[in-house]
């Protein structure tokens, strides 16, 4: 038979008064108690619809719920309310026990909402980490482990210096922290992980905007990100290799974004082989160029230069070296305007064939070329513009050249057959490029 709620305070107490004011005392913290665990339950419930103990499990809430955030929110008033409520507990049992016991009666009294709470912030960052994961999981984890920290010192005024593993309230916080680095774990495994491919016209992955939105948010909540990658030996070791941050926090959120910036490079990569020369060119300069204007737009670029001191400049470099990329990939066509010699006053046979060729050889992949990039998109519209420009600037003067040469001369009976585009309606194609998705 399980012990009485009397018998578990005298033995607690070990005090010497007679059974009548044992009892007395007895239910009193039991009232104590069952008010306690009481108004938690319907500060959760009523801001949430969350519910403690076996009415509702947390598990069944609004997947909504966990996404937008309010659950943190919810969970954090619910954390200081019950430390206060626990405060004040504390000076009522002060009025009735000697300072000697105080601490293992409101350890006794405390316990239940106490693991109650915990249980409902493991299982509900749980299912902010799996959000994480399916990228949808926001800051919510962050923001309610900032208010955890904020209560730590009338955490730590429920216990006794030291205090023991099973004070009040106490595994609240480095529950919270616990969940939320291995929130930081989780999302570099999705950027690792993930399998699906490249859009069709080529614009920015998902991926893409995913990382900078995380990074920016962690650089929101810099203190407790920094704290919890600092319990992580191999991001402190690193982090120390960085004497000049302005603290350690910057140095250990720079390590990171290190980290997902170049987990994110080597994924796109990976997506950009399914592509031909082009569309590959045109996806990671989409990429990149996103990724450089993000950073400086979310004033992160001098954080990340703690990290990677020319993290700006390369990234710059990677924009040329694509946008070269993807210029380079019309040397084919434009091999194709190219006389190796004039042409001599009078047409040979070879000649006439060789100026039959190339421009049927020109017709054919700039109709290829015009319905493939109509289709892809440069969702930058100063980017669009110059790779527009370049495109004319390396096609129509050697185009121009062929033209006039061939339209000069009998290379054919039916030169409109070879002839088919005027250097004008070339250019009206290429500017043509990228306006479907545009």
């Amino acid at each position: 038979m399980a012990a009485s709620p009397l018998m578990r305070t005298k033995n607690i107490l070990n005090r010497s008064d007679s059974t009548k004011k044992t009892n007395k005392i007895s239910k009193a913290l039991e009232k104590r108690a069952t008010k306690i665990m009481w108004k938690a339950s319907q500060t959760l419930e009523q801001s949430t619809g969350l519910a403690l103990g076996p009415r509702r499990a947390a598990a069944d809430a609004d997947v909504s719920m966990v996404s937008d955030g309010s659950w943190a929110e919810a969970l954090g008033a619910l954390a200081a309310a019950a430390v206060r409520l626990a405060r004040a507990e504390q000076r009522f049992l002060l009025a009735l026990l000697p300072l000697p016991r105080l601490h293992a009666a409101a350890r006794q009294l405390l316990a239940p909402a106490s693991n109650m709470l915990l249980n409902e912030l493991n299982t509900m960052c749980m299912r902010w980490r799996r959000g994480v994961a399916a990228g949808a999981g926001g800051a919510a984890g962050w923001w309610l482990l900032a208010r955890l920290a904020r209560l730590r010192p009338d955490v730590a005024r429920l216990a006794p210096e030291p205090p023991p593993p099973d004070a009040p309230f106490a595994q609240l916080y480095p529950a919270c922290q616990a969940h939320c680095l291995s929130s930081l774990e989780q999302f570099l495994s999705v950027v690792r992980a993930d399998g699906g491919g490249g859009a069709r016209d080529g614009t920015v992955h998902q991926l893409a905007p995913l990382a900078l939105h995380h990074v920016a948010m962690l650089a929101a909540h810099l203190d407790q990100v920094g704290a919890a990658l600092a319990t992580d030996p191999q991001y402190a070791a690193a982090a120390a290799q960085l004497p000049h941050a302005p603290s350690p926090h910057h140095a250990l959120l720079a390590v990171y974004m290190r980290k997902v910036l170049a987990q994110l490079n080597s994924s796109l990569r990976a997506k950009s082989e399914a592509y031909g020369d082009a569309l590959r060119a045109v996806f990671l300069l989409n990429n990149t160029l996103y990724l450089l204007q993000g950073l400086q737009r979310e004033g992160l670029v001098p954080l990340l230069a703690l990290a990677e001191p020319d993290c700006e400049r390369n990234l710059q470099a990677l924009v040329d070296d694509y946008k070269q990329a993807y210029l380079d990939s019309w040397n084919k066509l434009v091999a194709h305007t190219v006389l190796e010699e004039p042409l001599p006053a009078r047409l040979r046979d070879k000649d006439r064939q060789m100026l039959k060729d190339k421009l049927s050889a020109f017709n054919r992949e700039l109709e290829e070329a015009t319905r493939a990039q109509r289709g892809y998109a440069v969702p930058d519209a100063e980017l669009r513009e110059a790779l527009k420009r370049g495109n004319k600037q390396a096609l129509l003067p050697r185009y121009e050249a062929l033209h006039a040469a061939a339209a000069a001369s009998a290379f054919s009976k039916h030169p409109d057959k070879y002839l088919k585009y005027t250097p004008q309606e070339v250019a009206a194609q290429l500017d043509s490029y990228f306006d479907e998705a545009a």
